[in-house]
C-alpha cells in the first residue's frame, strides 16, 4: 500500500518527510527527566526539553507495552482510558504536551511564538517525538491522542518516525485540513493547524500513508465533510 506512495504535490515519502519538517520548522529537543514524586506504581515526572519547555508527565508502571496518552483536556481527562490500559497490563505515560492541560498556551502567546520564527505545530510534534523516545524504553510504543489539534500532531509524529509507534488511536481527528476552511474553524480554536504552507505539503491522507502501515484506529471522526 505504501510502497507506491506518491504525494500529489510531488515526491515520495522520504522527500515529503523533509518538506514536512521544513514547513513546520521542526525543532529537535534533548530530554531530561526529574522524578517529582512516587506513590505505589505511579510516578510524577517533569520532563525538560531543551532550554525552553517542561512537560508534566504521569507514569503508571506496568510490564506490558508502553502507551502514551495525549489529550487537549489534559491528563485529568484521560483517567478512564489509563485505567483500562493498566487493567490489560500496559505501562501508561500521560503528558500535558504543548497546548494541553497544564501546558495550555493562550492563542495570543502562540501567535507571538510564531512571530519569533517557531511554528506551534512544529513545537507540538517535536514534543511528542521527544516524549515518545523518552518513554519507549527501547520498544515500539502505542500513541493515543484526543482532540482536533493533538491528533494531527500525533499523526505528524508517526508520519515522520513510523518505526517508533506500534499503533495510533485517534479521537476527534479531522479527515482533511480543508475542513479548516470548509466549516470554517476559527484560528483561535486551533492555532497550530493554521501552519503556513502545510496544506501545500501534506493533507491527512498523506500523513496516514507516510506512517507506512502503522495500525491506526480513528474514532469520533469529524468534523465530517459538509454536504
Amino acid at each position: 500500500q505504501k510502497r507506491g506512495y506518491q504525494n500529489k504535490r510531488g515526491g515520495g515519502i522520504a522527500r515529503t518527510r523533509e518538506r514536512l519538517k521544513a514547513v513546520i520548522h521542526l525543532p529537535s529537543y534533548r530530554s531530561e527527566s526529574q522524578l517529582i514524586s512516587q506513590r505505589g506504581d505511579t510516578r510524577q515526572h517533569l520532563l525538560t526539553l531543551g532550554r525552553t519547555w517542561t512537560l508534566p508527565v504521569t507514569e503508571c508502571l506496568g510490564s506490558g507495552e508502553p502507551v502514551v496518552l495525549l489529550s487537549e483536556g489534559g491528563r485529568v481527562s484521560m483517567v478512564t482510558r489509563a485505567e483500562a490500559l493498566l487493567a490489560t497490563g500496559h505501562r501508561v505515560v500521560a503528558a500535558d504536551v504543548f497546548g494541553t492541560g497544564e501546558s495550555k498556551t493562550p492563542p495570543g502567546l502562540q501567535m507571538v511564538l510564531a512571530g519569533a520564527g517557531e511554528r506551534p505545530l512544529g513545537v507540538l510534534v517535536a514534543q511528542i517525538l521527544a516524549l515518545s523516545q523518552w518513554a519507549n524504553g527501547g520498544k515500539r510504543i502505542g500513541l493515543v491522542a484526543s482532540g482536533m489539534v493533538t491528533t494531527l500532531g500525533a499523526l505528524c509524529a508517526a508520519a515522520l518516525s513510523p518505526k517508533r509507534f506500534s499503533f495510533l488511536h485517534l479521537n476527534g481527528s479531522l479527515d482533511s485540513l480543508n475542513r479548516l476552511i470548509d466549516l470554517p474553524i476559527s484560528y483561535t480554536e486551533a492555532v497550530p493547524l493554521f501552519c503556513f504552507g502545510l496544506l501545500n505539503t501534506v493533507d491527512v491522507s498523506d500523513l496516514v500513508a507516510m506512517t507506512e502501515g502503522t495500525p491506526i484506529d480513528i474514532v469520533g471522526r469529524g468534523p465530517i465533510q459538509p454536504k
